[in-house]
């Protein structure tokens, strides 16, 4: 199982990085409660 969940990982800790997700401290994550909005970063 761990196999199939590994991929996954590393595409919502890329996510993270960016600022879509928060990583929590026990590994797991959250959506963004605040801060990107639609389109803010298209001028």
């Amino acid at each position: 199982m761990r196999g199939k969940l590994e991929p996954l990982r590393a595409k919502m800790t890329k996510l993270a990085d960016r600022g879509w997700l928060h990583k929590r401290p026990d590994g797991r994550f959250t959506a963004r409660a605040q801060g990107r909005e639609a389109g803010a970063d298209k001028a």
